[in-house]
């Protein structure tokens, strides 16, 4: 098949047309991701981690950002030592396949403070205690 012409070989003068869409030529992907959160970020990294070809799409100036915040919350999903809420862990199930909790050493809330780029960043914990559950 032979090879269509450019936009400037058919009109002289006009100015060189920019790939759009899926054309020939154009990088192909098996996923892409929309947004560079924490989220898309995983998902990212374990589609990447499964041999598929990636391509992030964000708006945010900076994704950096997003792998610093990313990176503090999986290093908090792995001190998190049980499931729960979006933390499960197949290490910590029941037989029956259910989360496993762990309230007397996870009954807490944690917030991690910023001590700038290239250090370890400080994690501050707050005990929870229920009246009722």
């Amino acid at each position: 098949m032979p090879k269509r012409p450019s936009a400037a070989q058919r009109r002289p003068g006009a100015a060189p047309s920019q790939p759009r869409g899926n054309r020939r030529g154009a990088e192909r992907y098996d996923v892409v991701i929309v947004g560079a959160g924490a989220a898309g970020l995983m998902c990212a990294a374990e589609a990447g981690k499964r041999g598929r070809r990636v391509l992030i799409l964000e708006r945010a100036g900076r994704v950096a950002d997003f792998m610093e915040f990313a990176e503090t919350m999986t290093r908090d999903a792995l001190e998190r030592d049980e499931s729960c809420g979006g933390h499960f862990r197949e290490e910590h199930q029941t037989p029956e396949g259910e989360a496993q909790r762990d309230d007397d050493n996870f009954a807490h809330v944690a917030a991690w403070e910023w001590n700038g780029e290239d250090t370890v960043q400080t994690r501050h914990r707050e005990e929870l205690t229920f009246e009722t559950v």
